[in-house]
């Protein structure tokens, strides 16, 4: 494991035993936390992601339809690297390597041994379908084309015209969905773009389990690769609110906007709200 990946991995394991720590009952669910418990699998955390989502909540999961539960997609699934803006590095998430080659391609090796949430192995033939339905939608989203070498190697090229950039955006901003589900539309924008996928097989941490009123809750997903993490069993996300001050008052656990200077002073008398951060990634 690269350095880069332990801090992130360390620091991800931080975050999420402040969240164990962190979380309140929710008689909902029908299950309590104690908040000084060892960290175990278990407990949920109530959360908001910058600007909420639409109320009612949405129950369409497919990343290809406009507007439809977008904010909540990367709970889900997951790009195959992820830019650490905060530490200014990549960090590999489905991918054992990437290497750029003569300026106009990346050469991408995938790790072995990750799989969907339904059992099924994730292989290159996700990365080839997503970059073809990518560009049946849209021709210029990503000017990516993926070539396949073999099950766990696969070449990024353009499509259109020379971009590194356009590959890097590809690399590290396109979700990638199963062949087991989309590979239906493969042919068919039309049907793509009105799939309303409910209940969405994917590789993150997190599986879509309802929603009740207006919050959307997540459970664990324990087929996800980067075992034994996530350690709580639900992800709650509250719809709309004032962020800074949901988390100052204690309704949430965390949120995904960085807290302004002038809200630090606020937050002082709790550990749990000087920083608001997303659980995993």
């Amino acid at each position: 494991m690269s350095n880069a990946n332990s801090k992130i991995t360390r620091s991800l394991l931080v975050s999420i035993i402040i969240l164990a720590g962190a979380v309140l009952a929710y008689e909902v669910l029908g299950v309590a936390h104690a908040q000084n418990q060892s960290v175990v699998i278990g407990g949920y955390v109530i959360g908001m992601i910058g600007g909420g989502f639409p109320a009612p909540p949405p129950d369409d999961f497919n990343p290809f339809t406009p507007n439809i539960g977008q904010s909540l997609l990367q709970f889900m699934w997951l790009p195959l690297v992820w830019w650490d803006s905060a530490n200014n590095s990549y960090v590999n998430l489905l991918v054992s390597s990437w290497k750029i080659i003569n300026g106009s391609a990346i050469l991408v090796t995938l790790k072995p041994g990750i799989y969907w949430s339904n059992g099924q192995p994730f292989n290159a033939t996700d990365v080839w379908l997503t970059a073809h339905l990518n560009y049946i939608l849209s021709p210029t989203r990503y000017n990516v084309k993926v070539v396949i070498v073999n099950a766990t190697t696969l070449y990024l090229v353009n499509r259109l015209y020379p971009s590194l950039p356009d590959l890097i955006d590809f690399l590290t901003g396109a979700p990638i969905v199963p062949s087991s589900v989309y590979g239906q539309f493969a042919n068919n924008a039309t049907a793509l773009l009105n799939f309303d996928d409910k209940n969405p097989v994917t590789l993150g941490p997190w599986l879509f389990y309802k929603i009740v009123g207006n919050e959307v809750v997540f459970q664990r997903n324990p087929n996800f690769f980067m075992k034994p993490m996530p350690y709580l069993q639900y992800l709650i996300l509250i719809s709309t609110g004032n962020e800074p001050l949901l988390l100052m008052s204690g309704q949430i656990q965390y949120g995904s906007n960085p807290v302004f200077i002038n809200y630090t002073q606020w937050f002082s008398s709790s550990p749990y709200h000087k920083a608001a951060f997303m659980p995993f990634y």
